[in-house]
C-alpha cells in the first residue's frame, strides 16, 4: 500500500498491494530518479494536505476485494498449506488486514474528501494509466504483464475447500468458485468501508 507523488508533474498515486503496486512504485522511483527527486511513502505522512496540495491530481487504484484476496494468497505463496476459507478465517479478524483490505488508512480518506480524485478500476488500469502517461507526458515505457490467469471451464464448484497448493498461478479458477454465499455474507461486513 502506498501513497507517492510525483513532485514534477504534480501528480500523486494511490495503490494498493495486488492492484499494480509493485509497477507503479518502480514506475515512480525511475521518474523521480530521472528528476533527481527522491520517493518515499506518504501513507503515514503527518501532515498529508501539505504534502499533497491542491494543485495534484490525485489517481488511487482500486479493485474488487474479492478478487484482491484470491491474487494476495495464491500469489504469495505464504498460505499453500490452509484452504481459501480457512485463510479467510483466520485473517478477516486483524485489523491490520481489514484496513488494508477496505482502503481506510487515515490518509487515504484525507486525500479523497479535500483533493481532486479518479479512481482506476483494475480492470481498466493498462489503459487507463497509458492515457496518464501520454496526458502528462511521463518518461516511462508501460510494459504490460497479465498478473494471473483465471481458467475459464467449469471446476470443482466448491474450491474454497481445497488446499492452495494445488493451484497453479497459471491455471486459477474464476474468483467466483472460492466464495460460497455464506462467505460472501460474512465478508460484507469488511468490506463496507471500500471506497
Amino acid at each position: 500500500m502506498g501513497i507517492y507523488k510525483l513532485e514534477k508533474y504534480k501528480l500523486c498515486f494511490i495503490f494498493f498491494s495486488r492492484c499494480w503496486s509493485k509497477t507503479m512504485t518502480q514506475f515512480i522511483y525511475k521518474i523521480n530518479k530521472k528528476n533527481n527527486l527522491k520517493t518515499k511513502n506518504l501513507i503515514g505522512s503527518k501532515n498529508i494536505l501539505k504534502e499533497i496540495g491542491s494543485d495534484y491530481k490525485i489517481f488511487i487504484f482500486v479493485r474488487s476485494p474479492y478478487t484482491r484476496i484470491l491474487s494476495s494468497v495464491i500469489a504469495h505463496e505464504q498460505h499453500h498449506n490452509k484452504t481459501f476459507i480457512e485463510f479467510l478465517n483466520k485473517y478477516s479478524k486483524k485489523k491490520s488486514w481489514i484496513d488494508d483490505l477496505t482502503m481506510s488508512k487515515p490518509n487515504i480518506i484525507k486525500l479523497k474528501n479535500n483533493r481532486d480524485v479518479e479512481i482506476i478500476n483494475y480492470n481498466n488500469i493498462y489503459e487507463r494509466f497509458k492515457k496518464i502517461i501520454d496526458s502528462y507526458n511521463l518518461p516511462i515505457t508501460l510494459l504490460y504483464k497479465k498478473e494471473l490467469n483465471f481458467i475459464e471451464k467449469e471446476i470443482n464448484k466448491h474450491a474454497y475447500n481445497i488446499k492452495l497448493k494445488k493451484f497453479k498461478r497459471s491455471k486459477i479458477p474464476k474468483y467466483n468458485y472460492f466464495y460460497n454465499e455464506e462467505i460472501k455474507k460474512r465478508s460484507m461486513k469488511y468490506l463496507n468501508k471500500i471506497l
